[in-house]
């Protein structure tokens, strides 16, 4: 017998279940995952739904955000320019009364 051919041919074996096992585990989780799905009851769409549903109910709530947030900012805004004119002023009268 040969023994360069069976060396060639348990290499060539051994190579093809190294690939083969891998692949075959893949697909059988993969089948798995499907029958455990619909066992469930989850429907393939439904992921694609939820999430359209979710970035309605961000955009909403960033939309009602902005309303009720954004005259708040504005009035404290006003109210900063308003103690910042008080502090300058306070600063130039010192100054003009001889306060340096």
């Amino acid at each position: 017998m040969n023994w360069d051919f069976l060396g060639f041919l348990a290499t060539m074996v051994s190579i093809g279940v190294a690939i083969t096992i891998p692949f075959g585990m893949f697909t059988l989780y993969r089948a798995l995952g499907r029958r455990f799905d619909r066992r469930i009851g989850a429907d393939p769409g439904e992921l694609e739904i939820l999430k359209e549903r979710l970035a309605a109910i961000e955009d909403t709530l960033r939309q009602a955000g902005e309303t009720q947030i954004g005259p708040r900012v504005h009035d404290l805004e006003e109210r900063m320019d308003f103690a910042e004119r008080l502090l300058t002023d306070r600063e130039s009268v010192h100054r003009i009364e001889g306060g340096q």
